[in-house]
């Protein structure tokens, strides 16, 4: 299995770049959810952990979400 980590950064158009989220699979086969804030003045973390069949709940919930969009 390789060991993928994806980060995604926030939009700069409403000024959220210095938001991430990344996510990868940990060591007990959980997606490892974590949302960062590197802000210079406030840096803070946030994280859950997702079993497969939680995690394709919100792909799928993503998915609706964002063909709402436009």
């Amino acid at each position: 299995m390789a060991n993928v980590k994806l980060v995604f950064y926030g939009s700069e158009s409403v000024e959220c770049d210095s938001k991430t989220i990344t996510a990868y699979v940990n060591s007990n086969q959980l997606l490892y959810v974590l949302i960062s804030d590197l802000d210079v003045e406030y840096h803070g973390e946030q994280y859950t952990v997702l079993d497969k069949p939680t995690a394709v709940r919100l792909v799928r919930e993503l998915k609706r979400q964002i063909s709402l969009m436009d």
